[in-house]
């Protein structure tokens, strides 16, 4: 006797219309003529019950994908001729056209009529089917990224055993990739490695916590400096079981890095000695220079009576290049201990600073009839004995290289996101801009000796004082329409090494 589909009574009716899919009961003919249909034919197929039934409007065979009917068909002839019973997987083609994919149970039922009777289950399993492609394709992502990447990466559990490593890993320790799976690192690498590595890999584990670590590492040819960084990887109890590593080969760095260090300790070493050497032959020749100053002296006490024109000439020539070796010794010197000596750190008002240069300076302002600007400056981060030798030295080249009229110099400074900018501004001879940049050389001379004295350190003295206050310095000129100094200090100290 056939199941009708109003054979099902109303509760069985109630109960398939609330199952997630189709349930059936069908012939086992070729074309699966469906005898019962629920009412999930209407979410899964896109018809009613009754167009199924007998295959009055559709026989649901037509309904499987042309390229799945096959399978289909091997499928249950297998199951039945085995166990009874089948479970499929393929995609059908509702009325309104969209290709679902399909999980269907069944079992042969009864053998009356001699094909007997199938039922079954069928049900919508797309979004799985997604879900499942969507995962394979990122295993699969994931996979070609690992084995591209130029990274050795890993992953060892808590005992010490690989679970997997790329092949940037592999080759790193001249391993067949599949021969390392499953083991041990004590297989791999030596004890001393072994150990250091399980330390950070436990550690990650506890802490549950990335960490980072950068080590040199015993493998197969050469060591390598390796930057690793360790995550945690938890199980479905929320167990850190193993870690995931990354490690980025980094001995070319590391070596870069040692020579860099070596050659700075070397510079260091080599600027220390210069500057000892600068300070000890810089007082050896004072003495000479103060017999060669002192005994011209005598003769012109003693004898300038008796000595014609060019005699007397003569020794003060002698005099005077003594006096201008030992102000440049005197210079020397003082370049040498800014060598030597860290700025102090301290809260510096630039106005007291200013106040004591200017006092300093009275008797050059006064015969130059100069006039100098200076507004209401900030309180600074500094050493103030040499901030006020930085100021000094910029003033005074300031009144020294004058034109023919009288000086008028300007002493600004301006708020910039990094601190402070100052421009000491003059109205003097200026510089040719071609001779620019021989500005902060050591002993340079822009302009002839008898016509302005110094040594060519007062330039180079200020670069040392801003450059170890972490600023910048440096100069805009056009020949005879003067100069402006312009220099930074940041606005926090910071160490200059």
């Amino acid at each position: 006797m056939e199941l009708k589909n109003d054979d099902a009574g109303p509760s069985l009716a109630t109960l398939m219309s609330n199952l997630p899919g189709m349930a059936y009961r069908c012939r086992n003919d070729p074309n699966w003529t469906m005898v019962f249909v629920s009412e999930g034919s209407r979410t899964l197929l896109g018809c009613k019950p009754e167009d199924l039934i007998h295959n009055q409007r559709l026989a649901y065979a037509d309904l499987i994908l042309p390229e799945d009917r096959s399978d289909v068909e091997k499928g249950v002839a297998e199951g039945l001729g085995s166990t009874g019973s089948f479970e499929l997987f393929y995609r059908i083609r509702r009325l309104d056209g969209q290709v679902r994919h399909v999980w269907e149970k069944g079992r042969l039922a009864d053998r009356n009529p001699p094909s007997g009777h199938l039922e079954g289950f069928i049900m919508d399993i797309s979004r799985l089917k997604a879900a499942e492609e969507g995962l394979r394709r990122s295993e699969q992502r994931y996979r070609t990224l690992t084995e591209m990447s130029q990274d050795q990466i890993f992953i060892v559990n808590r005992e010490g055993f690989v679970l997997f490593v790329n092949g940037t890993a592999s080759n790193a320790i001249q391993r067949d990739p599949a021969d390392l799976p499953n083991r041990h690192l004590s297989e791999i690498f030596p004890p001393q490695t072994q150990q250091r590595m399980m330390a950070g890999i436990l550690e990650c584990l506890e802490t549950r916590k990335p960490i980072n670590r950068i080590a040199r590492i015993e493998y197969p040819g050469e060591p390598l400096w390796l930057d690793t960084n360790l995550v945690p990887m938890f199980d479905d109890q929320g167990r850190a079981f193993a870690a995931m590593g990354v490690s980025r080969n980094v001995t070319e760095a590391r070596e870069a890095e040692e020579r860099v260090r070596a050659f700075a300790t070397e510079l260091q070493r080599s600027n220390a000695e210069l500057e000892r050497f600068a300070f000890v032959a810089s007082h050896d020749l004072q003495e000479p220079l103060r017999s060669v100053a002192g005994f011209s002296r005598l003769l012109l006490k003693r004898f300038g009576a008796d000595l014609d024109d060019e005699g007397r000439q003569y020794i003060e020539l002698a005099l005077a290049g003594a006096q201008r070796m030992e102000a440049m010794i005197q210079d020397l010197l003082a370049y040498a201990r800014l060598g030597n000596a860290r700025p102090e750190r301290q809260s510096t008002d630039l106005n007291v600073a200013l106040q004591e240069v200017l006092q300093n300076l009275q008797a050059a302002r006064e015969e130059k009839a100069a006039t100098i600007t200076i507004p209401t400056l900030p309180v600074v981060q500094g050493d103030p004995g040499q901030l006020r030798q930085l100021f000094q030295n910029l003033l005074g080249n300031a009144l020294k290289f004058t034109a023919q009229r009288p000086p008028r110099i300007s002493v600004t400074a301006r708020d910039i996101p990094e601190g402070w900018e100052f421009a000491v501004e003059d109205n003097g001879i200026g510089i040719d801009p071609a001779d620019l940049g021989r500005a902060f050389e050591v002993f340079a001379r822009l302009h002839p000796r008898d016509a302005y004295p110094g040594s060519g350190l007062g330039l180079p003295v200020c670069r040392k004082i801003v450059e170890g206050h972490g600023g910048r310095i440096w100069l805009e000129s056009r020949l005879g329409d003067g100069t402006t100094v312009f220099f930074t200090l940041p606005r926090s100290p910071r160490e200059v090494t």
